[in-house]
């Protein structure tokens, strides 16, 4: 994690302190904002391109990438790595690779729980 990056996470965490009385992060246990914190600091710094379809059958199925934006360059459109893996295998969609990690699984699972229990 840059030095860049760090230092931004510790501003935020400073600002949510000043808010704590907001409903949000500071409601969740204190694991799961240790949790959150662990996997923001070990998120790689470069995104994970996915250039096969090896590749993108070996992600967990949740993870959300972004495929090529060759035919619709203003209208990016994410989806899970399974239905991703679905169009190209399938219906030979292979243009959508190269393709790009937006969000892991677990960052996935974490904000669907957070919606849930919104």
């Amino acid at each position: 994690m840059s030095d860049r990056k760090v230092r931004d996470l510790l501003a935020e965490l400073d600002r949510l302190a000043v808010v704590s009385k907001a409903p949000g992060i500071m409601s969740l246990p204190v694991r799961d904002v240790a949790e959150n914190l662990r996997r923001a600091v070990d998120a790689p710094d470069t995104p994970q391109i996915i250039r096969t379809v090896e590749e993108l059958e070996a992600l967990d199925p949740d993870t959300l990438v972004q495929p090529a934006l060759d035919e619709w360059p203003d209208w990016p459109v994410v989806s899970y790595a399974r239905h991703l893996a679905v169009r190209i295998t399938k219906w030979g969609h292979y243009s959508d690779l190269p393709a790009v990690v937006v969000a892991t699984a677990d960052q996935v699972r974490s904000a669907r729980k957070a919606l849930e229990e919104a």
